[in-house]
């Protein structure tokens, strides 16, 4: 009896090991994710690899636009920081990824928010009740991009550099075009109640607008003030406010006593009572926002905008574009309020 049992363990065993054997020829292999850093240092050297069929950069096209972060290489990194830099107000308000399809987006738009928590009075009473009232919003996907012709002794004969700045000036063309859509979106708002005054240009008033302005966004949305946006006349205002006696009260270098911020003018950045300010000389002059980044959205395509070329063998030219799809969203619009700096 022992003896058959014995024999009975020993053919599971062997059935157990030839399963295993089995699972190892067919278990999926592991695919090594490629990495183009250091192949591809700048966009001008991609350009280049990407025109002669070159397959990693065949495959770097695909991973910029099917959003595959993973696969970027770092030069992408130093396309996005300059095209941000290069629209200040857009870059300081939410931006999120555009479907992969559709002409339009849709979004919930918080009109009115009456939602009210509170303290249960006694067991099994009603809670407290509010509503939240939105609304449906529809906004067009936009394209924008251009394309600029280089002859093709330029691309294959002159230094990889000379890619590199043509990449670079549509770059920051595309990043311009952008900020200027955007703004027009912010300045099209409604800001009949909601735009504070700071006029005097005195601490106190600075304060009191301010602090109006924070209150306004707080009970209409729930959230806080996180920047300022200011064109360059309001930007050298805020931080050109002094005291009674004629001290400043912005630090403009070093440290000092009895500031409320700190400004930075060559650099064109700075301060105030805590909130950072964002300075675009795109917004007209005069002009200033307090805002929450929630208040309006940029849904952008992956990958935008560095995208296409095209060869004309009759001309011996190459035409490259920079393109990208975007729409622009206002959730919160009551998380934006303006702010009178002056005539």
């Amino acid at each position: 009896m022992s003896e058959n049992m014995e024999l009975d363990v020993r053919a599971v065993q062997d059935e157990v090991a030839e399963i295993r054997r089995e699972l190892e020829l067919v278990k999926t292999p592991v695919i090594a994710t490629p990495s183009f850093d250091g192949k591809f240092r700048s966009q001008g050297e991609y350009a280049k690899a990407l025109v002669s069929g070159d397959s990693d950069a065949v495959e770097l096209f695909r991973a910029a636009t099917s959003g595959d972060a993973a696969l970027r290489p770092a030069f992408v990194g130093f396309v996005n920081n300059l095209i941000n830099t290069g629209r200040p107000t857009l870059a300081a308000f939410s931006i999120n990824a555009l479907p992969s399809t559709g002409l339009t987006i849709e979004y919930a738009k918080v009109n009115t928010n009456t939602i009210a928590i509170g303290k249960q009075s006694t067991e099994n009473t009603a809670l407290s009740e509010g509503q939240v009232a939105l609304s449906t919003v529809s906004v067009s996907v936009n394209t924008y991009g251009g394309f600029t012709k280089i002859s093709k002794q330029a691309i294959e004969r002159s230094t990889v550099n000379y890619l590199d700045v043509a990449f670079q000036a549509m770059s920051l063309a595309y990043a311009k075009k952008m900020n200027t859509e955007f703004i027009a979106v912010l300045a099209a708002l409604t800001w009949t109640g909601k735009t504070f005054d700071l006029s005097a240009l005195t601490a106190a008033a600075v304060m009191g607008g301010l602090a109006d302005g924070a209150a306004y966004i707080y009970n209409a949305t729930g959230l806080a003030p996180e920047f300022i946006v200011a064109g360059t006349t309001a930007y050298k205002r805020l931080v050109s406010i002094v005291d009674t006696v004629g001290r400043p009260v912005v630090q403009q270098v070093g440290t000092g006593d009895n500031i409320i911020g700190v400004s930075n003018i060559p650099g064109l950045t700075g301060s105030i009572l805590g909130l950072r300010i964002v300075v675009d000389p795109a917004l007209d002059a005069k002009t200033a926002y307090l805002a929450n980044s929630m208040a309006l959205t940029t849904y952008e395509a992956s990958g935008a905008p560095a995208r296409l070329s095209v060869s004309d063998p009759t001309t011996l030219t190459d035409t490259y574009s920079v393109y990208g799809y975007a729409a622009f969203a206002v959730p919160f619009e009551g998380a934006v309020v303006k702010l009178n700096t002056g005539a």
